[in-house]
């Protein structure tokens, strides 16, 4: 399945955890805070991903909110509720959720550990209900250690090692519901929100907000990229741009371009890349893969090339028409246009 769910949800995430809009670029200051260190952006990458998973749960709850569950004691229709949907799962996930949250509250941007140390202690009370629906010790630090697959916004799957029945499970979305609105009310503000968006960036989870895409990379450049005319795609955290819809089958011609702060999302993008080839000879540390990988946008077609000059991580992914075979020369070269187009 195409993976929409970091760009469809990136705002939701902010807004429902944070609890503040993320600032456009037309209003975000350029000032820089200190880099974030390699564990600190683990943890943000692990949250941050955590939490897009469970919003892309809750958005398929609320689609289908207009059906009703069987109440077996009663035998009656109880109507279904996504809120209490969503938070059996933010329940069940409090484990990780309270110990990334706590080591976020204890370094990083000064802003961001208040907040983070108040959703700690919301998660505290998740943690506390596994417990009373029997969970042990053991498999509560399962779930803690629980592994994060960044790349395709997955979690390692547990269901055979920690076993909650679902009534228990929908008891735990009854019992969390109201300590889970507590994560709308924590106190936040523009400068939370700016010193996510800054912070996500650098770490790899998602492409900044400060990139004019117009002048990264203008639309006659990605149209001669793709051999035809190119429409920006609006829908994108990344500036994507895509050519006509095939008629007879096909991946539809796209170039994307992602771009992030500072050289520690190299690490992040590339860590996960198992089947990864170096590109030399460039200058700069660089990876290339077969498939197109654009914050969150997949696609088996194609390639992509990962860049940093220290200064900014670039993502370059392109998808020919026919499923042409992409080289990475044209990803090296659109890769240096865009260095040259940010300095």
């Amino acid at each position: 399945m195409r993976a929409q769910i970091s760009r469809l949800l990136a705002v939701f995430v902010v807004v429902a955890v944070l609890g503040a809009a993320v600032p456009s670029a037309a209003s975000a200051s350029t000032a820089r805070a200190a880099q974030p260190t390699r564990d600190y952006c683990n943890d943000l990458v692990d949250y941050y991903t955590v939490n897009v998973v469970i919003a892309f749960i809750g958005g398929l709850a609320q689609a289908f909110s207009g059906l009703g569950g069987s109440d077996s004691t009663t035998s009656t229709t109880e109507p279904f509720d996504p809120e209490e949907f969503r938070a059996a799962f933010y329940a069940a996930m409090s484990p990780k959720l309270e110990a990334l949250t706590a080591r976020l509250a204890d370094e990083g941007i000064k802003v961001l550990r208040k907040p983070f140390r108040q959703q700690e202690a919301v998660f505290a009370k998740g943690v506390a209900l596994l417990k009373a629906a029997g969970l042990t010790d053991k498999q509560i630090k399962l779930i803690a250690n629980a592994k994060i697959d960044s790349q395709n916004a997955q979690i390692e799957d547990l269901t055979k090692k920690v076993k909650l029945d679902d009534a228990k499970l929908a008891n735990l979305g009854k019992d969390f519901k109201d300590d889970l609105a507590q994560l709308d009310q924590i106190e936040s503000g523009p400068k939370v929100a700016k010193a996510f968006s800054l912070v996500g960036s650098q770490c790899g989870a998602f492409p900044s907000d400060r990139v004019d895409c117009s002048s990264v990379l203008p639309a006659s450049d990605a149209s001669q990229i793709l051999g035809e005319d190119a429409t920006r795609a609006t829908d994108e955290q990344a500036c994507e741009y895509r050519g006509a819809e095939p008629s007879s089958g096909g991946s539809t011609p796209t170039v994307a371009v992602a771009v992030y702060d500072g050289a520690l999302a190299y690490d992040t993008l590339t860590r996960g890349l198992t089947d990864g080839k170096q590109v030399k000879g460039l200058g700069n540390p660089a990876v290339a893969v077969d498939g197109f990988n654009s914050a969150g946008h997949t696609q088996s077609c194609g390639r992509t090339l990962f860049e940093t000059d220290r200064k900014h991580t670039v993502g370059v992914a392109i998808c020919l028409a026919q499923d042409a075979p992409v080289s990475n020369d044209i990803l090296a070269q659109t890769a240096d246009q865009v260095f040259r187009n940010l300095s």
